[in-house]
């Protein structure tokens, strides 16, 4: 297959140049998808909204989406915990906020958290190992963490439901805060995509190639959650950091990527995500700072 021109979309933020793909900003919520909200109430209060910096008039602030993976821990996409994006520039822990909707056993409520760890392996350009944490405490006690999925299943999924907050159409002047919100955060939309995965062998020939000798940043095996639209929404802008979901054995979700941006080529659209998955090259980091933390299959 040949490689795609394309302009991807960082749901987050700043312009990235890559080798094939062209890195542009798009972190809002899903467009094309569906609420899983009903009467206020979503069944997914462990996926969050992030807010980096003063939020004021219109809300203009960085926003993002992320997921609790533990009672004290949210994973989210490190470019969301910089300042428009930017390597180099990052928000202080009490510079964020962390939104969680109304779920069926807890009311909404903000956090701040107390600490953010980001991968090391992370470069801007071309955007791979975009993993950061954010620690919170006193830990969560009425929401229950998503758990991560087991490695061993990764090449066997076929699809998966991507999780965020933002714009639910394509952005404009008119409507490029239309989805921020300014109330409670009970208000806040979280939407859902359903896409196709594409097998590595495929998505290699689509991603960015690595710049460099190391594979720091880079979009290889065994970093690389690469899914098409298949009519069932996309991500945008405001969607960074939030979560690419995959239905377990018993009903409910594990967690196999993080959002990080997505391209549009030859009248598709795909969404780039960095694995979590327990064979994943960022769950080690998650490992050695989160410790334990509930793992599932389908």
């Amino acid at each position: 297959m040949k490689r795609l021109k394309a302009t991807l979309a960082v749901t987050g933020g700043i312009a990235v140049a890559a080798t094939v793909i062209t890195v542009t900003p798009s972190a809002n919520a899903i467009v094309g998808g569906d609420s899983v909200v009903t009467d206020g109430i979503t069944p997914q209060p462990a996926v969050v909204k992030l807010f980096g910096g003063d939020r004021g008039f219109l809300d203009q602030t960085d926003v993002c989406s992320g997921t609790l993976i533990s009672p004290t821990w949210v994973l989210t996409a490190q470019h969301c915990t910089n300042k428009a994006d930017v390597q180099g520039d990052p928000w202080q822990s009490d510079e964020m906020t962390v939104a969680f909707r109304r779920g069926a056993g807890n009311a909404a409520y903000e956090r701040t958290p107390v600490e953010i760890i980001r991968m090391p392996n992370y470069l801007q350009e071309p955007g791979g190992d975009d993993i950061a944490l954010l620690r919170l405490d006193p830990p969560v006690s009425d929401i229950a963490p998503i758990p991560v999925l087991d490695g061993n299943a990764f090449a066997s999924v076929t699809s998966i439901d991507r999780f965020g907050f933002g714009l639910s159409k394509e952005p404009s002047w008119r409507n490029q805060w239309v989805n921020h919100g300014q109330g409670p955060s009970d208000v806040y939309d979280v939407r859902r995509s359903t896409e196709s995965v594409l097998p590595w062998e495929q998505a290699a020939t689509i991603v960015p190639a690595c710049p460099q000798e190391d594979t720091r940043g880079c979009w290889i095996d065994g970093n690389t959650l690469l899914t098409v639209d298949i009519g069932e929404g996309h991500s945008a802008k405001g969607d960074s950091g939030g979560p690419a979901l995959v239905t377990v054995a018993g009903g409910g979700y594990a967690i196999a990527g993080v959002t990080q941006g997505s391209a549009s080529a030859d009248g598709k659209h795909y969404g780039f995500s960095n694995r979590v998955d327990t064979h994943s090259r960022a769950f080690d980091f998650v490992a050695r700072n989160v410790g334990v933390m509930a793992v599932a299959r389908p």
